[in-house]
């Protein structure tokens, strides 16, 4: 795989930074990986190849070529590079294979700015990391001061009246805060991993890790919120054990929040009002003048969390569709990663004595694990047919 020299051109009101990427095993994979930015971040935006390394490092070790950079390569990246692809190495080692990163020189990135940065989708996970870090009472050094909004994760590239719908609802309380929201769009996931490698599992978390590595020095530090807790050891894209290692020697990376459930979450976030009416967790298209859909299994999952702790109804802006016992019991559950947050909100409907919440989701955790023990076991037959 070789990353050719990214080039940044004016496009309007925004920055498009680009690289072409050429896939020497898949040459029909090859086509050019780009972002854009507003335009008043221009003299920050990076010319170094770093970020589109490590954007695209699973992909690459998916097809098993080494990554070639035009370019100079920071060391302390480099080496963390190295120690993240073992962690997908041990997990999925029949799927994914270790490679080398090349460049023509390996420099030191220089810090220009102490600005600090989070990623933040509307989400739970991303409001509790952004409101935990606000206020008189937080060290200046942790205080987030920037947000990433992007546009080509969880709103697909081409629903543009979605992400803009979004990005004004969200504009009065990032400007009320204080905090400057930065729109940011890329072909990542929709070209480069819109088939090969399962979004939640491989390339999120790489794919949101590039993007501060592309401004040049300006953030000091950057919060990826945590999906999961410590008591969850099983794999996913973005993970505490490895996204430090996506850090370079001007910019240093912090899993956040990974103390705290969901439900925790949850119950810290309905506590500010000005959230009411701007969480967005769907991960479809939702009907115009939706935020949610309210049938996808993240809408379900949080207006059953809302419900239980009685608030439910003050989302009604964000999630305006009626929660029903059979929207409950249909909820989808795919995988481990979903049945851990089923046998979360299980335990917090025990805790407010919700038989019927109870009954519902234990009819929908069993049939959830029924479910991927089928899978497991289809797996296990494919693989001794196929060896």
């Amino acid at each position: 795989m070789i990353i050719h020299p990214p080039q940044c051109v004016r496009e309007k009101d925004s920055i498009r930074l680009s690289s072409f990427i050429e896939i020497e095993k898949k040459p029909h994979l090859s086509k050019e990986l780009w972002f854009t930015f507003p335009k008043e971040y221009e003299e920050h935006i990076s010319l170094r190849s770093e970020g589109f390394a490590v954007a695209l490092l699973l992909l690459a070790m998916y097809v098993g070529e080494d990554i070639k950079v035009k370019g100079n390569f920071s060391p302390r990246l480099l080496y963390g590079l190295k120690e993240y692809q073992k962690y997908f190495c041990f997990w999925y080692k029949n799927t994914v294979s270790e490679v080398a990163i090349v460049s023509d020189a390996l420099v030191e990135s220089n810090r220009q700015e102490n600005f600090v940065l989070s990623a933040f989708s509307g989400g739970i996970d991303s409001y509790y990391t952004l409101l935990s870090h606000l206020g008189d009472t937080v060290n200046p050094f942790d205080r987030i001061t920037h947000c990433l909004y992007v546009h080509g994760f969880d709103i697909e590239i081409n629903d543009t009246c979605g992400y803009d719908q979004m990005m004004r609802r969200f504009a009065p309380f990032f400007k009320e805060i204080g905090v400057q929201l930065i729109p940011v769009s890329t072909n990542i996931r929709n070209d480069f991993y819109g088939g090969e490698l399962t979004w939640g599992d491989f390339a999120h978390g790489a794919s949101l890790l590039s993007m501060p590595i592309l401004f040049d020095g300006y953030f000091s530090r950057f919060y990826i919120p945590a999906t999961h807790t410590y008591a969850d050891s099983y794999p996913w894209g973005s993970n505490p054990l490895i996204d430090h290692y996506i850090s370079t020697e001007s910019l240093e990376t912090f899993h956040d929040g990974i103390e705290v459930t969901r439900t925790e979450k949850t119950r810290k976030i309905s506590e500010r009002q000005e959230t009411y009416e701007r969480v967005r967790v769907c991960i479809k298209q939702p009907e115009r003048d939706l935020m949610n859909c309210c049938r996808c299994r993240k809408c379900v999952r949080t207006m059953i969390t809302l419900k239980l702790m009685g608030v439910l109804s003050e989302y009604k802006r964000s999630f305006p569709l009626p929660l029903g016992r059979n929207v409950v019991r249909s909820a989808e559950v795919r995988n481990k990663n979903d049945l851990s947050f089923i046998k979360e909100l299980l335990e917090l409907a025990k805790e407010k004595s919700d038989n019927k919440a109870v009954l519902d989701l234990l009819y929908s955790m069993k049939k959830a694990q029924l479910i991927i023990k089928a899978r497991q076991v289809k797996r296990s037959i494919d693989a001794r047919f196929n060896s």
